[in-house]
């Protein structure tokens, strides 16, 4: 049974997953297993920390995308989303999160899985918390990892990247990505300003590991949003790649010229007087978070400045966001 994504994200995305919640067990359970039992005969394994692996043919691909949300995982295990003109968002902006993040790399390797898209697809939990699914999944099931040369996440916002370099540094070649790029289309092109996901901890092992723009705006915002026609799009484009036409460049654990200041000295490059944009502060969250940390005690920052923020940004209050519950 074919599933494209368009028919599968707007049920994903009215579980609330926060990792260990009620919502992300539900979700599981209620519908990522039996989908994958109604889309695919290959085998199902689910490891020790929740990782759910489905091995359907070829080891030297990897899908993955991830499971958890960063909702809350107290808060109720449902929402309800609404769906206009393709796009799918929030019916209250009085919430955590749409959940396209990661939502949408879901219903990707589950409509692949549809069309018999041989690989290894994996699931993984505990993203949002810092990749601990990824690396349980990286200690334990080494024989998976060694098998792999590609490595494809979809787990970007926008329409248009090819990430090929993460936190730690190259994750893949500009070749590689390039070349991808080019047979999936729509305007995709390499980019080399990604933020840490969970490919780049299996970079050390995998040679070629990338992370394509999944279609949502505006993530772990009640304002997030995803475009449906392009996800389709995407995963219909992904269907057609012939992998092994695709040039396998870089070696494995080879990161470049990164020590670990270098993400920012090279690729980021500071200067005094610049005002950060939107990516250059969450990559710096998400690589440093303790420099942020210091950043923000250094400058004073107290309840009723985060308070104000929330509530110009997203029309309530920061308080309200996470506890009116």
């Amino acid at each position: 049974m074919s599933k494209l994504p368009s028919s599968t994200i707007p049920t994903i995305c009215t579980y609330r997953r926060g990792h260990g919640g009620e919502g992300e067990r539900l979700f599981i359970n209620e519908f990522l297993l039996p989908t994958l039992a109604e889309v695919t005969t290959a085998p199902v394994t689910v490891d020790g920390y929740g990782n759910i692996l489905v091995d359907a043919g070829r080891a030297d691909v990897l899908f993955v995308a991830h499971v958890d949300t960063v909702h809350l995982p107290e808060e109720p295990p449902k929402q309800v989303v609404e769906l206009n003109d393709y796009t799918l968002s929030l019916v209250s902006k009085n919430a955590t999160c749409l959940g396209a993040d990661d939502g949408a790399g879901i219903a990707v390797l589950l409509y692949l899985l549809s069309r018999g898209v041989e690989g290894q697809y994996l699931f993984t939990r505990c993203e949002e918390r810092g990749g601990i699914g990824a690396s349980y999944f990286y200690d334990n099931s080494k024989a998976v990892l060694n098998a792999a040369k590609i490595a494809i996440e979809i787990d970007r916002r926008g329409y248009t990247d090819v990430i090929y370099s993460q936190g730690v540094g190259d994750c893949a070649s500009l070749e590689f990505a390039t070349s991808l790029a080019d047979r999936l289309g729509q305007k995709m092109k390499p980019s080399d300003l990604g933020s840490f996901t969970d490919i780049a901890t299996f970079a050390d092992i995998i040679p070629e590991c990338v992370n394509l723009s999944a279609g949502y705006f505006n993530e772990h915002t009640p304002k997030e949003t995803v475009n449906l026609e392009y996800v389709d799009l995407l995963a219909r484009a992904l269907e057609l790649v012939v992998w092994e036409t695709l040039p396998i460049t870089r070696e494995a654990g080879d990161f470049g010229n990164y020590g670990q200041y270098d993400y920012y000295n090279i690729n980021r490059q500071f200067s005094d007087g610049d005002t950060l944009t939107y990516r250059q502060v969450e990559d710096l969250v998400k690589t440093d978070p303790q420099l942020v940390v210091d950043i923000l005690i250094q400058l004073g920052v107290t309840a009723h400045d985060v308070n104000t923020v929330s509530e110009d940004l997203y029309g309530v209050s920061y308080d309200d966001l996470y506890n009116y519950y």
